[in-house]
């Protein structure tokens, strides 16, 4: 065996700390993101603009989209825009379509099932 400079394990962790030295370095210039990620749209819905359904937001907007599943809010100044998932009716024919407007609100309102839910669902109780 010869005494020299350069051995098997000298030159096995010089390759070593010459391969690992890029990622070390990545890491370090990595600096943590202040700003949060943005959302993702998870629940395939579709955004909706509400410039295509009404002329002003007046005191704020619904736009319930059957298609996507889901119910668009914007408030007054547009400045809060809000999905939230919902379900669709068991056929198309209960589907309703068109503008309405909300002329009275209740906290805690009372529902009364109607006489063609009944037909369909004998079980629903008289008032909840």
């Amino acid at each position: 065996m010869t005494n020299s400079k350069y051995s098997r394990r000298a030159t096995l962790l010089g390759l070593s700390a010459a391969l690992a030295a890029p990622g070390i370095a990545r890491a370090q210039l990595l600096t943590p993101n202040p700003v949060a990620p943005a959302r993702r749209n998870a629940s395939s819905f579709v955004t909706q603009n509400w410039r295509d359904h009404f002329k002003t937001l007046g005191k704020g907007v619904i736009v319930a989209d059957t298609f996507s599943r889901a119910l668009h809010y914007w408030n007054a100044d547009g400045s809060d825009y809000r999905i939230y998932p919902t379900s669709v009716p068991m056929t198309d024919d209960l589907t309703k379509r068109g503008y309405t407007e909300i002329v009275r609100k209740k906290v805690g309102p009372t529902w009364t099932p109607t006489k063609s839910m009944r037909e369909r669902d004998p079980t629903l109780p008289d008032f909840m």
